[in-house]
């Protein structure tokens, strides 16, 4: 497994353990919950070694977009017209256009 899969899977088996958790009438076996909850950790520390070599190693390419979608998800269609000038107003995580994010939003703030 490669470092943002085990980042995924740890993610993966805590969701689970969530929706279980809020199930009605859902009682914990606190053996399996165990289980489960070390399985996760170790996961999550070997995707943090994975990281921890790579960062040491280089911070380009396909591992590091891997990570970006590991942590972020994948990323999302613009929602202005091709060839958009000037401030973006998608998410960060837009990658179609190369725009600059807009900044966030300042509650009061008028301009």
């Amino acid at each position: 497994m490669t470092g943002p899969e085990h980042y995924r899977k740890a993610e993966e088996i805590l969701d689970t353990l969530k929706a279980a958790r809020s199930k009605p009438g859902f009682q914990i076996i606190p053996e399996k919950a165990a289980v489960a909850l070390a399985e996760a950790q170790v996961h999550a520390t070997l995707a943090l070694a994975a990281v921890t070599a790579h960062h040491m190693v280089a911070t380009t390419g396909n591992d590091r977009d891997e990570w970006s979608v590991a942590i972020h998800g994948p990323a999302v269609a613009c929602v202005h017209p091709e060839h958009y000038e000037g401030e973006c107003p998608c998410p960060p995580s837009c990658t179609c256009c190369g725009s600059t994010p807009a900044a966030p939003a300042v509650p009061g703030a008028t301009s």
